[in-house]
């Protein structure tokens, strides 16, 4: 058995010279800036802040000598903005955008009490000066509608500069070349994704590990441009989710999502004439709920999800069985279970623990019109828990987030021998200490990954000639696969697969 053990620790250091900026994983912030009518700064003007997706409850901020009032993170989605003071009529501006890692402006115009008009300046659709960064941001409602499928990969190519993958992993690559896989069907590696601030990215593969349906993400950050140290040391894009955290008001629904072979195009799958190529079948339904339990202190979020992708092949005549037989692979057959609860402790304190489970199976038949001896099912997939919180003293911030996953990884034969089988795969295993060489061949069984992924952030806001943020941060953890491995020591091989089995060598390592 191999046990390959990879930790990693990381530290980064960001200075930014000017701007005003103090993001978490998932949150954005806002300026408000208030004028009398005939645009002079108006100090002591009181600011409220309210939104659906803001646990905690309204925030009031008064504004400083040059009129303006800011907010910090906060969690992404459309605010109310309520202005109000001495000798001025109250001003109310609906569905400011606030972003994540991005800055949201208002300006506010306000008229003496007894004005005969009133001025509203809604914030408008701008460039964020705070950042560089070039990408995308798909919100809950983008999610709903665009006609895309139902996980995080296929949002993806709708960023700038990315390249749709024709790999089998789905895994996109950058125009710039960074990450480009040429030779692998233009497939992207070294891609970082990351849900609620924890990095989910495959370190064997570089490909997403952990899917969450649409109906529980807030928002979909990709960047694929001048990303900075804190986001990634990889070379590819940068995909992050923040995940709903329920609300003041309950809400369920149920998502059914069905693609039958009828509407999609005929699968081949293998050396068949026309009348033999499968159908495939896709079936997609999640049921979600979400909610208060505290109104303004705990809120809950929980959803089940089924999935199933298969295709469905007709015997050909001539050798089926029974007139009409068919038989069918499993592309995929998983069932996720998603939890979080969110909890506003204190005005400075926050804490969220989320639960992921993905448990899925599929098998490796090709051609299901006929079962091999290298036939097989496996089962993947395994829990994750994921465990933030984060404190403010004053212009001080502090975000500490630990995840652990396990995983699990198992084979079954499909196929039932007739005869004592010879074939490698099966064949009686050895020590590799003990194996000889000549005649041996290698053999290793299931992958089982499993670790633990820890992150502190600290980011200082502070005036010195301008405003400035200072941020600095420590990324660690331990990456474990485990594998079995064996060596096969007899004469004679019946089945033999290149891509599989290792002639005259053995494993390296111990």
């Amino acid at each position: 058995m191999h046990v390959l053990s990879n930790r990693l620790g990381r530290a980064a250091a960001l200075i930014v010279a000017s701007g005003f900026i103090a993001y978490a994983a998932g949150d954005g912030n806002l300026a408000v800036t208030v004028t009398d009518a005939a645009g002079k700064a108006l100090a002591g003007a009181t600011v409220v802040i309210s939104s659906p997706t803001q646990i905690g409850g309204a925030r009031s901020v008064i504004t400083d000598a040059a009129g303006k009032a800011r907010f910090l993170r906060l969690s992404p989605g459309a605010f109310k903005v309520q202005i109000s003071a001495s000798g001025f009529q109250a001003q109310t501006i609906n569905n400011v955008e606030v972003n994540i890692d991005q800055t949201a402006a208002v300006n506010s115009k306000l008229a003496p009490v007894g004005s005969a008009t009133v001025e509203v300046v809604a914030a408008a659709a701008q460039v964020d000066t705070t950042t560089v960064t070039v990408g995308v941001q798909l919100g809950a409602e983008d999610l709903e509608r665009l006609p895309v499928g139902r996980d995080q990969l296929s949002t993806l190519n709708l960023a700038p500069g990315v390249i749709a993958s024709t790999s089998g992993n789905g895994n996109p690559g950058l125009a710039a070349g960074l990450n480009r896989d040429n030779l692998g069907g233009n497939g992207g590696r070294n891609n970082t994704y990351m849900i609620d601030g924890i990095d989910v990215t495959s370190p064997e593969a570089g490909v997403l590990r952990t899917t969450i349906a649409p109906e529980l993400i807030q928002v979909q950050d990709v960047k694929t441009g001048a990303i900075t140290a804190e986001y990634s040391a990889r070379a590819g894009l940068f995909s992050s989710v923040t995940t709903k955290a329920g609300g003041n008001d309950f809400s369920a629904g149920i998502t059914a999502a069905f693609a039958p072979g009828q509407l999609q195009n005929l699968v081949k799958t293998g050396h068949f004439n026309d009348i033999n190529v499968g159908e495939q079948n896709t079936t997609d339904i999640s049921v979600w709920a979400m909610g208060p339990i505290i109104k303004d202190k705990l809120w809950y979020v929980v959803s089940a999800q089924k999935i199933k992708d298969e295709v469905t092949v007709k015997l050909n005549p001539s050798v089926a069985a029974t007139p009409g037989e068919t038989r069918k692979s499993v592309q995929q057959d998983g069932d996720r279970i998603f939890a979080k609860l969110t909890w506003q402790i204190t005005p400075s304190d926050l804490l969220s623990f989320t639960y992921n489970s993905n448990p899925f199976e599929f098998d490796n038949l090709n051609n299901p019109g006929t079962v091999t001896r290298r036939g097989t099912k496996t089962e993947q997939g395994g829990n994750r828990y994921i465990l933030n919180y984060s404190h403010q003293w004053s212009k001080v911030f502090l975000d500490v987030r630990y995840a652990v996953h396990q995983e699990d990884n198992k084979i079954t034969n499909l196929s039932t021998p007739t005869a004592p089988r010879t074939d490698p795969q099966h064949s009686p295993l050895t020590l590799p200490a003990t194996a000889q060489l000549g005649n041996s061949s290698a053999w290793t069984g299931p992958r089982v990954p499993g670790g633990s992924l820890g992150r502190v952030d600290l980011t200082w806001l502070f005036e010195a000639a301008g405003s400035h943020t200072l941020k600095t941060g420590l990324q660690f953890g331990e990456e474990q696969l485990t594998q079995t491995v064996g060596v096969s020591q007899i004469d004679q091989y019946d089945s033999f697969d290149v891509g599989t089995y290792t002639w005259g060598a053995l494993p390296s390592g111990t």
